[in-house]
């Protein structure tokens, strides 16, 4: 539900430190409610974070079973949100990459894989399109 982004160039006591929140949202909250537990399920975990540009992170939370992706611009703490195939569960055995040369049609791109109890599986983005492509389910790749 939150992240804290600490300025470490110029370590100093106190230590300089920012509070962002990302609640999950009302209406994802009450859905999850239904099926599970508020806490810890209903909520909004963090599972994923990578520096996209200079001054934007991009993030990855469980928005309590609804998963919703975010561009943080650390310069003046605002941020946007999208659907993105990030993991729901924050149980889950989740990895993400985030790819920014070498993709087809030089876009950046993110993949992941995640394992939930016995299954694998390997998701690429299907090129030209915002889906995701699931590869065969097998418990050798991870």
């Amino acid at each position: 539900n939150k992240l804290t982004i600490t300025e470490l160039s110029n370590v100093a006591y106190p230590v300089n430190s920012t509070n962002v929140d990302f609640p999950a949202e009302a209406d994802k909250i009450n859905y999850c409610q239904l099926s599970k537990p508020t806490i810890p399920y209903c909520q909004n975990h963090i599972r994923f974070i990578t520096k996209k540009t200079e001054d934007t992170l991009f993030l990855c939370g469980t928005n309590a079973d609804s998963p919703k992706g975010f561009a943080l611009n650390i310069t003046d703490m605002t941020y946007t949100s999208s659907s993105v195939p990030c993991s729901n569960d924050p149980f889950d055995n989740f990895t993400a990459i985030y790819v920014k040369s070498g993709n087809q049609n030089g876009e950046e791109l993110m993949y992941y894989t995640s394992t939930l109890h016995t299954e694998s599986s390997i998701q690429r983005p299907i090129p030209g399109t915002t889906d995701y492509m699931k590869g065969v389910i097998s418990d050798k790749w991870m």
